[in-house]
């Protein structure tokens, strides 16, 4: 079994500066991970190589550091940035280029697939059709982008697409100070609340269910239920999978903790 993490998880200094891909390549294949997923969010650090005329070169010495360290880029996480809300005009032409290098940068680290962040409109409250077809017309750009490097970009929110998953991943709505969020995020995603129709639409009586805690899945905690007093059930996912036999969300913890040890010896422990 090939053990893997994200470059992310020390991509941050303790004073919450970035580490460039060298520190993080290194840290990690010394921490034993063989499978990488390269986050291409590194590039928003105002002195990212990514920013630079020379990106391509830095992009050739990425792979030759997966080549040293014996490491494969299986995955990557796209910058990204709200799409559809009112941006500076020089922030949208620096994120865009960015997300167009992180394309190219990813087909040419041999990448299987990557990561990228759909943006919402809000102001079409559940309705998520208008959501759906206004990112298709913004990828629009970025699929012919990935065509040209040999790639490709799928959006779908239908049902069918579950058909022989072996896992589904769920996360929670709203992030640590998103809570004005909620009730917005809710209407919006409780039609993709992860229920046990969800887990029978695979066909896959062996599916697993994973998530990277903390979870919304009953209303004990103080939260969800003052949220569900107000007529908001923000659960992402019902108690019946959160409690199933198909839940491997704590086995899923315990692994993080071995994988925060073993990065934590290899910087820290010798």
């Amino acid at each position: 079994m090939e053990i893997s993490t994200s470059t992310n998880i020390c991509a941050f200094t303790p004073g919450r500066e970035r580490n460039g891909f060298d520190f993080c390549i290194a840290q990690c294949a010394q921490g034993g991970y063989k499978g990488l997923d390269i986050n291409f969010c590194e590039s928003m650090n105002p002195h990212s190589r990514m920013r630079n005329d020379d990106w391509q070169d830095y992009v050739k010495d990425i792979a030759e550091m997966g080549r040293r360290w014996g490491v494969v880029f299986r995955q990557s996480h796209l910058p990204y940035y709200d799409i559809f809300a009112e941006n500076d005009e020089e922030k949208v032409k620096t994120m865009e280029e960015l997300i167009r290098r992180s394309i190219i940068a990813s087909a040419e680290l041999g990448v299987e697939w990557t990561v990228t962040h759909p943006g919402t409109v809000y102001s079409a409250g559940p309705d998520v059709s208008v959501s759906k077809e206004k990112n298709l017309e913004y990828y629009s750009r970025h699929v012919a982008t990935a065509r040209e490097n040999g790639g490709l970009i799928e959006i779908t929110d239908d049902m069918n697409s579950l058909k022989d998953a072996d896992v589904i991943y769920g996360d929670i709505w709203a992030s640590m100070g998103e809570e004005d969020l909620i009730p917005k995020r809710a209407e919006l995603l409780s039609p993709y609340r992860v229920t046990e129709e969800t887990l029978k639409a695979t066909g896959n009586p062996n599916v697993l269910y994973m998530h990277c805690l903390p979870s919304f899945h009953d209303f004990e905690t103080k939260l969800a239920k003052e949220w569900h007093d107000k007529g908001v059930d923000i659960r992402e996912v019902t108690d019946e999978v959160f409690r199933s036999r198909h839940s491997v969300v704590f086995d899923e913890a315990e692994n993080r903790m071995h994988s925060i040890k073993a990065v934590l010896v290899a910087t820290i422990g010798r």
